[in-house]
């Protein structure tokens, strides 16, 4: 039987704080991993203080931020507040969730991180032995399936205050859990999720079967609906008392 070994660890990197001389230093930090990050998931990362002679620093009352940048632009493309895990020991953490890493598009990026501390003095944290401030963030997308992106269907004209959206075909292999968000402006009234079983150049008015219905009264914001089922085709019909739906996006 051939058996395959999985591993489960915190990715932690060491990294410097700026505050001492740079002649001041015992041990050097010659190599700097980069940060993988895999989307698909949520990555929990860990960063461990140091001063200049790779001891612990206590970071007691400070603040920390990540920055991720594009490397090409140097433009800013998340930023994060480090929660520190263990402040004597000089511990932060960060995860950079699933929908984080949703619009990244290139596979190598740059990070800083800076610290604020008691007094207000802001200081670079040191990712390698050259005192730079730039480190590496390699993203990856071959360990798991990228989410399907959410679709927008146009809702129609409303007759006698109601309406019904665009038919929205889903791919095969969906696994029934869906996901809609409602775009809502004092909006009175209620949504109900259609499905069919027909192909979506089929499908008539007879073949619509109701899934699930949400009732609103002059909700304004974002309302989220879930519902499970094995459909070919998806639509929304809107009865109207007042306000408006803006808009509509589906996820399956």
């Amino acid at each position: 039987m051939f058996t395959t070994i999985g591993y489960l660890y915190n990715q932690i990197h060491p990294v410097v704080l700026g505050t001492s001389s740079p002649d001041n230093r015992w041990n050097r930090m010659y190599y700097s991993k980069s940060v993988k990050l895999h989307k698909g998931v949520d990555n929990p990362v860990k960063f461990k203080i140091r001063n200049n002679n790779q001891k612990d620093v206590d970071i007691t009352d400070s603040q920390f931020t990540l920055s991720i940048v594009d490397s090409k632009t140097n433009k800013e493309i998340l930023n994060r507040s480090l929660t520190i895990e263990d402040a004597t020991k000089g511990m932060l953490s960060v995860t950079i969730t699933e929908e984080d890493l949703r619009d990244f598009t290139m596979n190598q990026y740059h990070y800083g991180i800076k610290m604020l501390n008691s007094s207000g003095v802001q200081y670079p944290i040191y990712v390698d032995d050259n005192y730079s401030a730039s480190g590496v963030i390699e993203i990856h997308n071959d360990a798991y399936p990228i989410p399907t992106p959410a679709v927008e269907p146009t809702v129609g004209a409303y007759n006698s205050g109601t309406a019904y959206s665009s038919v929205v075909a889903v791919t095969l292999g969906n696994n029934g859990i869906s996901t809609a968000a409602y775009y809502l402006s004092g909006f009175s009234g209620t949504i109900t999720v259609q499905g069919s079983l027909e192909d979506s150049t089929g499908v008539g008015s007879s073949d619509w079967v109701d899934i699930t219905s949400s009732t609103y009264t002059t909700e304004t914001g974002v309302a989220y609906t879930n519902f499970t089922g094995m459909f070919k085709v998806i639509r929304f019909k809107i009865d109207l008392t007042a306000g408006s739906v803006d808009k509509i996006l589906y996820k399956y």
